[in-house]
């Protein structure tokens, strides 16, 4: 019942001005703590976009506090591939507002539900930018806490190039708690985030680092890989139950057209233990680099890569399943060379049955000979030195006594 009651009252904002300079032209989303509008302002003559809270909230004064601080992180992370904050400000009808960048376009999350499945070069393409922005806002002691397609916007410039921009720090943490302010917004054993893409350490309220974002990217790319995500459950309960207690399985044995190439980095990225995760989003980045280099230089069936923002055909599937069991196979079968000198041996021998049969027969002859000259031979010896040692004792009994 709350719900479209909320929607409403967001609705009577459209067309009205607010701080006598941004006019809410259009709503562009609307969630539980509150909407975000597109706008333009007046004094500079450009389209922006508002984010406004609930009016539920306005009595919150710790809502009220961290969606400041939503403002302040924006400004301070000043990145290509983050949306761009401006101001923080109220109504005299106190309506708290955050100014942004106004980034055209869709968000991931869209593109997925649309594309499916991503080939292993659009989600390179797609994961570089939000990899090197993550880096950036680590860098500045900021974690973001809720990564999600929701939260990744794919837009276009003005000359056809496409960028992607991280957007939604509402619940970011700045990780030097030296700062006073920002330990009053985070109270120890708070749980912060979207259960499908959290990391193990959120679910369990511990301290968080970089990694826990990395998780979360980790959780991204296996959703674009497989077109679904690496736990699913109907209650969050017991998906948060599974995300502490179980290890992912290898996308490739869930998901055989996806290449095995891809199950230690997602092994890596999602291991429950930050410790043993990867430490930082370029050093996940640089190894989908790499495999994806690698799929690259192998014959086009095993990646079967398609078009820029195009998903994989049932068909590509089949023929990418094949080729991944077949790298599989091939990797499982690399002897010394002298077995693939056997396995030439027996090809040619194969080809030749009588020759093979006539070598067969001379070397169970040779054999049997070898078995009965050996033991004539040692009675041969036998004999000469039973003869040598009755010429030496006669020549003893001749001359010594």
């Amino acid at each position: 019942m709350g719900q479209p009651a909320q929607k409403e009252q967001f609705d009577v904002l459209i067309g009205k001005t607010i701080s006598n300079r941004y006019r809410l032209d259009a709503k562009l989303g609307v969630g539980a703590m509150g909407a975000v509008f597109q706008a333009f302002d007046l004094e500079n003559n450009k389209t922006v976009a508002i984010k406004v809270i609930s009016p539920a909230l306005v009595t919150d004064e710790k809502f009220i506090k961290r969606f400041e601080r939503e403002a302040d992180l924006g400004k301070l992370l000043k990145h290509p591939n983050i949306v761009g904050v401006e101001e923080f400000g109220q109504t005299e009808h106190r309506l708290f507002f955050i100014i942004m960048e106004f980034v055209p376009g869709e968000t991931l999350k869209n593109c997925l539900e649309k594309e499916g499945v991503l080939s292993p070069k659009r989600s390179l393409e797609l994961l570089t930018p939000l990899c090197q922005a993550l880096e950036f806002a680590h860098k500045h002691n900021v974690l973001h806490r809720d990564l999600k397609p929701e939260n990744i916007l794919v837009s276009k410039t003005s000359d056809g190039k496409e960028i992607i921009k991280l957007a939604d720090f509402g619940i970011a943490k700045r990780t030097d708690l030296s700062k006073t302010k920002d330990q009053m917004l985070t109270v120890e054993g708070e749980i912060f985030g979207t259960p499908h893409y959290m990391s193990p350490e959120q679910v369990l309220a511990q301290k968080l680092r970089p990694t826990t974002d990395v998780y979360s990217v980790g959780v991204i790319l296996y959703q674009m890989l497989s077109g679904k995500l690496p736990i699913e459950h109907s209650k969050a309960q017991q998906l948060l139950i599974i995300k502490v207690s179980q290890d992912i399985a290898p996308i490739s044995r869930t998901h055989p057209f996806v290449s095995p190439l891809f199950d230690p980095i997602l092994q890596k990225a999602l291991t429950r233990s930050p410790s043993d995760r990867y430490q930082s989003a370029i050093e996940l980045l640089e190894d989908i680099k790499e495999t994806v280099l690698r799929l690259d230089t192998k014959p086009k069936i095993n990646l079967e890569s398609t078009e820029k923002g195009k998903s994989y055909s049932p068909e590509n599937r089949e023929k990418t399943i094949e080729a991944n069991q077949n790298l599989k196979a091939n990797s499982q079968k690399i002897k010394p060379k002298t077995d693939s000198l056997k396995i030439s041996t027996s090809i040619k021998t194969s080809e030749k049955p009588n020759t093979l049969i006539s070598n067969s027969k001379n070397k169970s002859v040779n054999n049997k000979t070898t078995a009965t000259t050996s033991p004539e031979t040692m009675i041969i010896i036998g004999i000469i030195v039973a003869i040598i040692l009755v010429v030496l004792l006669a020549f003893w009994v001749f001359f010594f006594r």
